[in-house]
């Protein structure tokens, strides 16, 4: 708002000097003053109107020494020169239509302005406030505020007051009001309120929590006292509400808040920091501005820093601060409980300023009958800082130190020792199964300025699953300035042994150290098995030693055995390194061999690395490797991939600018994705690089069944990273497994640049075969429990922009089957929006098909799946089956999300539900039905209900084995069981057949359909007595 408030200044000024500049005002003095305090350049276009009485300014352009950072547009004025000598405002109107805010004003530093002497400034300033004030726009360009936005503005008086707003005309509203009366020099009330939709302008620019701000600030001034009689302000959940008073020009200050912080993690300024939780607090301040007091109290039941939880945590502040002579002197306390294990209490006081002070802290952590304290003083100065106790004591832990440091040279005196006689309290402490113990100690010392120390490692022992340690023999290493040491140290490690020893003086190196059987599994976190050995000597001048290295390793890598060596040598400048790896894959062996050389020496004292940008590089590699190795690290993205890479690349140039060339091919590869069901069948490709850029060609994949996919292209390295590449496919098919199999034809582009480009271009499908899933709601799908052996990572924050503008031409033959629909769809979709987040728009029209429920057959009408954008919610089903049933329109439709469609049955005129199911399956009323009728209306009240997949039940695979039209299952006269098989002859004829428990218990019963209200029977009974009827109804 300040360079708003600066621009409703501003423009004010340069109205009133234009007007005062034609006029020759003996005034003009006063306000060319006030334009040059705010170090204003103006140029001004198409001025005309009356001089005293109205203006009319066409432009405004205000610029600093950089250019142009201000326009207004279009400017009217109403003034009253007159009212100069009465002390009333000249301007009685200002009217602008716009205003271009281009950046912040950049200005020369100037000195500081000497305090002006009481001259009636406050006066020439009140005759620049307008009556009314009017700007329709104000733009702001996104270097003023940090993203573009647009506002308008207005003012007027209001009997004795002063009435202004200010509101955005973007997006969310944001809306600030004020309201001020009284006399400037006496007695001024005043009030503010500001209200902001959810993301708004101010929380987007501070960064505050998702949801509304709003506040209100209503206080004012008499004399020389300011008072804030009341300050509310919500934000989201959040709420401040305060109230303060400063009087005797800041000698006397006092003032309360209260803060209510909810749910920090949506604050993203707090968010950064890793902030989380609910703070609840109080603020008191006293004394001068010069000299303040502060006491806070803050109470939080969940607050969280980064996997640290804590509450409920209270916390208290007393402290002053002297800002003339920058001091402080506080205590601060804090106690509460951590990650709902831990009791804690700490409390600190510090006395001093930046420069210089002292301070101390204690604290104190419980955890059930565990107790764990500390201690310690220290101080600081400009020059050094030393820490002069320290003490640690707990269940069989003691940790003592003292010590200093020199700021200037970093070389400290130190005293440390730690002995911990069981390490299980620490490992109940961090919720770890711990044990072991330790007792070590560290010296830090300064002679001759230079520094020297020892550290002794007398015992060290660590079972903590998979990495236990043992140290089998104490240790010690020394520095006296002149010569190291450290002792012959052997350690078991992940199920081997290390063994380190050396020695050193200013002349003469020798150490080195051997690793035997160390354990991938125990050292890893993926699941790799193996072991590794190896050993490293550095021996010679300590000016340029010879340094040698070998290590071999055998690990399997999924099913697929691995071994490696790696050989180095670095003597005499040159740095050489060889490996070798082999693996055994499908009845094949599989080798890799590679070589490297680096110029530049070494120096272990003085310590210098004579490798640097300009030294050379040489080297070689060449091998292949199946890619089936690759596939336990590409499970968790679903993917799966098979067949063979084989590289063969060179090295030259320098460290600072390599130069590798090299050529890659794919060979036989097979790509499966489990989620989208594309897959790629015996890939090739030919990949050829250097460091301008890398060239794909040659990649080609049939599909087995004459379709084929090829692309070719370039990506540069350099520069602007262009990239260029085009993908065809003819008759392909894509897809092999999922909900969907099918082919395409056509071709993408991908051109622009690495981090930003574009996938462009048309595709034509067909035929498609989309399977609607089966509902699976009441299936039985046990729940596994994964657990990630590592976390997940990070996302990249590296910037790649991939968009999307693809048009999908379906004319016919995309066909959509499952849940008893059957039809073919045509249309076109096009797919936009990025890689992250693509968007579909378009829809497919049924060109034919029908709806089956049970064994009722329904032909579709105005029906379409719709794609509105994002997967998921796209894309929509909007399928409608019609039939007409004995004056009774039935209209069954399938909507809402394609992977959970939901089917509706209705009609016209409007009849229950289960009578509307009964006419649309067996053409007869509710009353009218047969049990055996009625289990298949249970059912298909299921299916509608989507309680059911819609699969055939046992009585619908019995009456398809039996090639029947009806199976009926009920209850005869006398309560025993009958079975009934029927079947149409024709369309008006129907013959059945009913067998109950006894020979004599049958049925033959022949309809024959005269009209839709009169049916003809006869009927032949198990003795052969037959009967004839006519039968008339009629539904009511």
């Amino acid at each position: 708002m300040k360079v708003l408030l600066r621009v409703l200044l501003v423009i004010a000024a340069l109205l009133l000097v234009v007007v005062l500049t034609l006029v020759g005002l003996w005034a003009s003095g006063a306000v060319e003053t006030l334009v040059n305090r705010m170090d204003v350049g103006v140029r001004l276009s198409g001025l005309r109107g009356n001089v005293v009485s109205t203006l009319h300014v066409d432009r405004v352009e205000v610029y600093d020494p950089e250019g142009t950072w201000l326009n207004v547009e279009q400017g009217d004025i109403v003034w009253r020169p007159l009212a100069y000598f009465t002390g009333t405002p000249l301007l009685q109107k200002v009217d602008v239509a716009k205003v271009d805010v281009l950046r912040q004003p950049r200005y020369p530093a100037t000195e500081e302005e000497q305090p002006e002497e009481e001259n009636g400034s406050t006066f020439d300033v009140l005759m620049l406030v307008p009556d009314s004030l009017q700007i329709g726009e104000v733009a702001l360009a996104e270097p003023v505020m940090g993203r573009a936005q647009r506002v308008h503005a207005n003012a007027a008086r209001d009997g004795n007051g002063y009435r202004a707003e200010v509101a955005t005309l973007d997006g969310p509203e944001t809306t600030l009001q004020a309201f001020a009366e009284g006399i400037l020099t006496e007695n001024v009330s005043a009030s503010v309120m500001l209200h902001e939709a959810p993301d708004g302008l101010l929380a987007r620019l501070a960064g505050l929590a998702k949801g509304g701000i709003s506040a209100t600030v209503i206080g004012g001034m008499q004399g020389d006292v300011w008072r804030v009689d009341g300050l509310e302000a919500t934000v989201g959940a959040s709420r401040v509400n305060g109230a303060g008073m400063m009087w005797n020009a800041g000698q006397e200050v006092s003032g309360t808040a209260v803060l209510n912080l909810v749910r920090m993690q949506e604050w993203p300024v707090l968010a950064v920091q890793k902030l989380a939780g609910s703070v609840n607090g109080n603020v008191a301040v006293s004394g001068t501005l010069t000299a303040l007091d502060i006491l806070a109290n803050v109470s939080s039941t969940d607050v969280g820093y980064d996997t640290v939880t804590a509450g409920p945590v209270a916390a208290h502040v007393n402290a002053r601060v002297d800002t003339v002579s920058p001091t402080f002197a506080g205590l601060a306390t804090v106690a509460g409980r951590l990650n709902k294990q831990f009791d804690i209490d700490v409390s600190a006081t510090a006395l001093g300023s930046v420069a210089e002070g002292q301070g101390r802290v204690s604290a104190t952590v419980i955890q059930g009958k565990q107790r764990f304290a500390g201690s310690g003083a220290g101080w600081w100065r400009t020059d050094a800082a030393g820490v002069d106790t320290l003490s640690v004591r707990g269940p069989g832990v003691v940790v003592d130190g003292t010590g200093q440091i020199d700021l200037a040279t970093l070389l400290a005196k130190a005293k440390l020792a730690v002995k911990i006689d069981d390490m299980r309290p620490l490992g109940q402490m961090a919720g770890v199964d711990l044990k072991g113990t330790a007792d070590a100690g560290v010296v830090l010392d300064i002679r001759n300025e230079m520094q020297v120390g020892a550290a002794d490692i007398k015992a060290l022992q660590v079972d903590y699953a998979p990495y236990n340690v043992r140290l089998r023999n104490p240790t010690r290493i020394s520095w006296d300035g002149a010569k190291g040491y450290v002792s012959p140290t052997v350690l078991e490690f992940a199920g081997g042994v290390v063994q380190v020893s050396g020695t050193m003086d200013a002349q003469r190196i020798a150490g080195g150290f051997d690793v035997q059987g160390l354990s991938l599994a125990a050292l890893s976190a993926d699941a790799v098995s193996g072991t590794l050995s190896g050993r490293g000597r550095i021996t010679g001048p300590v000016t340029a030693p010879v340094v040698t290295l070998q290590a071999s390793t055998g690990v399997m890598l999924s099913e697929y055995p691995l071994e490696a060596t790696l050989r180095g040598d670095w003597r005499n400048g040159l740095l050489k390194a060889d490996i070798e790896a082999q693996t055994k894959a499908q009845n094949q062996t599989f080798t890799a061999r590679g070589n490297a050389t680096v110029e530049g020496g070494l120096s272990v004292w003085p310590f210098t690395l004579g490798i640097g940008p300009e030294s050379k590089i040489a080297g070689a590699f060449r091998g292949g490797l199946p890619l089936a190795t690759l596939n336990p690290m590409l499970w968790e993205q679903g993917l799966q991939v098979g067949g063979t890479v084989s590289a063969s690349v060179s090295l030259a140039g320098t460290v600072g600018e390599p130069q590798p060339r090299g050529r890659v091919e794919l060979r036989g590869v097979e790509v499966s994705h489990a989620d989208s069901g594309i897959c790629l069948h015996d890939l090739r490709a030919d990949v050829l690089g250097d460091m301008a850029g890398v060239r794909l060609s040659g990649l080609e994949a049939p599909d087995g069944q004459g379709g084929m996919l090829t692309a070719e292209g370039r990506v540069e390295l350099q520069d602007a990273q262009a990239l260029d590449m085009a993908l065809n496919v003819r008759d392909f098919r894509l897809f092999c497994g999922g909900l969907a199999s099918g082919k395409i034809d056509g071709g993408l582009t991908v051109r622009g640049t690495l981090p930003d480009h574009t996938v462009a271009g048309k595709l034509t499908v067909g035929p498609l075969q989309v399977q609607l899933p089966g509902n699976s709601r009441e299936a039985d799908i046990p729940y596994v429990e994964v657990i990630r052996v590592r976390p997940e990572s990070e996302p990249s924050t590296v910037g790649t922009e991939t968009r999307l503008n693809i048009e999908v031409d379906a004319p016919q033959r995309i066909y959509v089957r499952g849940r008893g629909l059957d039809a073919e769809f045509g249309g076109n979709i096009k797919v936009t929006g990025t890689a992250a987040q693509s968007l579909l728009n378009g829809k497919l029209t049924a060109l034919r098909g029908s709806f089956t429920l049970i064994d009722r057959t329904l032909q579709l009408a105005d029906s379409a799946l719709r794609f509105e954008g994002a997967i998921p919610p796209s894309p929509f089903l909007d399928v409608k089956a019609k039939t007409t049933v004995r004056g009774t329109e039935l209209t069954l439709a399938i909507t809402g999300q394609a992977i959970e469609p939901k089917i509706v049955l209705t009609s016209d005129p409007y009849v229950p539900q289960d009578e509307a199911l009964a006419l649309l399956l067996f053409g007869r009323t509710l009353s009218n039905i047969s049990a055996f009728e009625a289990l298949k209306l249970a059912q298909a009240a299921r299916i509608l209900s989507g309680r059911d997949g819609g699969g055939p039940s046992l009585l619908d695979r019995a009456r398809d084995t039996l090639g029947v039209d009806t199976l009926d299952v009920g209850s005869g006269e006398e309560g025993g069981v009958t079975v009934t098989t029927g079947k149409y002859l024709t369309d008006n004829v129907y013959l059945s057949v009913s067998q109950g428990a006894e020979p004599e218990n049958r049925e033959i019963k022949t309809e024959i359909e005269l009209t839709p209200s009169i049916n003809a029977n006869t009927t032949v009974d198990g003795v052969g007595t037959q009967t004839f009827g006519v039968e008339w109804k009629r539904d009511y």
